[in-house]
């Protein structure tokens, strides 16, 4: 799935969108998680997040940056700096992208 990040232009921007993400909320579902953990009583809903990028649009939506629209960051440590400079900063990072499997029913968290 794709998501708008929380503080992105694109989150505010459209009006479809209802609300933006931040990189640790899908955390909260997934079982193995400390903030699912300390947090259980949220939801009953769990799943592992899979795969989480980060999807970087350099000074978008201003300029144009010609052969480069996206760009997708996987590596945990990169992502870690775009968090960082992205929770500092606005427009830094434009979605996530996440896949989810759900966890088997019955889980105790």
């Amino acid at each position: 799935m794709k998501v708008p990040y929380w503080n992105g232009w694109a989150r505010h921007a459209d009006p479809t969108h209802k609300r933006g993400f931040h990189e640790l909320t899908f955390r909260f579902f997934d079982p193995d998680s400390p903030y699912c953990k300390e947090r259980h009583y949220y939801t009953t809903a769990r799943f592992h997040v899979a795969r989480e990028t980060f999807v970087l649009a350099p000074l978008s939506p201003y300029f144009h940056i010609p052969f480069v629209s996206e760009i997708r960051i996987c590596h945990p440590f990169l992502k870690r700096i775009c968090g960082l400079v992205g929770n500092t900063l606005c427009n830094v990072i434009l979605d996530l992208e996440l896949e989810l499997i759900k966890a088997p029913i019955g889980i105790k968290v």
